[in-house]
């Protein structure tokens, strides 16, 4: 689909967005042939129907492709970066505008500018681990700053103390434009710069992918299909609670059908949804979760997703509209499932309606995947065995086989590539509400459930790392305490 020459690139394209960021990333003469989808889209099919089907030996390839296909990207852009930092002058709204696209194609969340001695450095966030993309001058620093504060319509001049602020960013292909929010901090070497892209639409809104084991998200697909009760998520910050949530809603439009209403309040809304009425928390307008969810239920709402459950207001709140019709989704901070309910009553919440509204909650955390490119096998060390004794888990788990990633080109040596979720699901039937009401410590609760079935996480954990997917130390630093 494209030639190049001495002074020029012929490129073809559907969208003139792309046209226009590929003659800046070239650097170069650009002949711009844009051909309309019409062209474009029906050859690349042509093309993918030409190669033939698939063969057995390139399933371990093919099914790769999605998990490093990141982190391609990420080595590309290195690459690119070094040769843009060493023209003799980078125009810095371009390079913003580039940086923006890469990071939708990617899929990152952020993007971190920080100040050194004699520039900036510049880093993107992918699966929870910052990548460096390079350096580039003081000037390239400056000019970034001032175009920066200008779209958040910060103040230019003032240095000496953080500001927040946003704009909206677009990328081919995109309808509906990004809202990056923009944090900037004073160093010493200067103002650090983080941009957090919200408003993303790539996220996976299917149970399937979350890495639920078979047994586990049966049960929670048919929790989802309830007509009203409370199901509660925690996880510790960046543990994916908001992707289970998101799945869970699309699981439950699902089973009820397109007729569903479905109301959410968030703080802030990070991924826009088609079929969802989207509202976000203004504290500064007084519209609070408690206040938001009382606004809703006079929405006639089916199901409603409650962002976070910080207060017994909103708990409360909540929790009627569960007992009286409604399906509610929210997440509590608490360092486990059981946790979640000694967490509610801690805040005041009444046992017996506590008991009578929570159906379920789903206790989660995320943990990397081993790259398939360079997996091999790698047994407990001394440390690793002397730690799953102390934890008292089954013999077979001491035995493996474990694995790891070695480390390769594809991966960019981390021998991870990806992330996936660890989950363990606390039903409460009518043993577990007694105990609820009854008051009892975490422990017992949590040894309750896992006696009446519940998969804690380390088991939950230990059973991927067997499998293949992801490394024993991933599972053992966040779950093994």
């Amino acid at each position: 689909m494209g030639s190049a020459w001495s002074a020029s690139v012929s490129v073809a394209a559907a969208s003139p967005d792309i046209l226009r960021i590929a003659a800046w990333a070239v650097g170069s003469i650009a002949v711009a042939l844009l051909l309309l989808a019409f062209v474009v889209l029906p050859a690349l099919r042509r093309r993918a129907r030409a190669a033939g089907p698939l063969r057995d030996d390139d399933v371990a390839s093919r099914s790769a492709g999605p998990i490093l296909q990141p982190l391609r990207l990420i080595a590309s852009l290195r690459q690119h970066l070094v040769r843009v930092a060493e023209r003799p002058k980078v125009d810095v709204v371009e390079l913003l505008d580039f940086l923006v696209t890469q990071t939708c194609a990617i899929g990152a969340s952020d993007i971190h500018f920080t100040p050194t001695a004699d520039g900036i450095r510049v880093a993107m966030r992918v699966d929870g681990l910052l990548y460096d993309l390079g350096s580039f001058s003081a000037d390239v620093r400056n000019a970034m700053l001032v175009r920066v504060k200008v779209l958040a319509k910060l103040n230019v001049y003032k240095r000496d103390s953080p500001q927040d602020g946003r704009f909206a960013g677009g990328a081919p292909g995109r309808a509906s434009p990004l809202d990056i929010r923009v944090s900037i901090l004073p160093t010493i070497h200067g103002e650090k710069i983080v941009l957090r892209f919200l408003g993303r639409s790539s996220i996976p809104y299917d149970l399937d992918h979350l890495g639920m084991d078979p047994e586990t998200l049966e049960r929670y697909r048919l929790l989802c299909a309830r007509p009203q009760g409370m199901i509660l998520v925690t996880g510790p910050t960046g543990s994916g609670k908001t992707t289970t949530m998101y799945a869970s809603l699309a699981a439950a439009r699902e089973r009820r059908g397109a007729g569903v209403n479905i109301v959410t309040i968030e703080n802030p809304v990070e991924y826009v949804v088609p079929y969802l009425n989207q509202t976000q928390v203004n504290e500064e307008t007084g519209l609070t979760f408690a206040a938001g969810l009382r606004s809703v239920l006079r929405q006639d709402p089916n199901v409603i997703m409650v962002g976070e459950i910080r207060d017994k207001e909103t708990a409360e709140i909540a929790m009627q509209a569960g007992l009286t019709g409604q399906l509610i989704f929210s997440t509590v901070h608490a360092e486990s499932s059981a946790g979640v309910i000694t967490r509610l009553l801690n805040m005041g919440v009444e046992p017996f309606v506590l008991a009578s509204a929570v159906a379920a909650v789903v206790g989660q955390r995320l943990v990397r995947r081993i790259c398939p490119a360079c997996i091999t096998r790698a047994d407990p060390d001394a440390g690793q065995l002397a730690q799953l004794k102390r934890l008292g888990v089954a013999p077979h788990f001491l035995d493996g086989p474990y694995w790891k990633g070695n480390g390769c080109d594809a991966c960019l040596g981390m021998g991870v590539a990806g992330r996936t979720g660890l989950f363990e699901l606390l039903e409460l039937c009518d043993s577990l509400r007694d105990l609820v009401v009854k008051q009892v410590p975490t422990q017992q609760l949590h040894a309750e459930a896992q006696a009446r079935g519940m998969r804690p996480l380390l088991v939950a954990g230990l059973e991927h790392a067997r499998s293949g997917a992801v490394p024993l130390d991933e599972v053992l630093a966040s779950v093994g305490t």
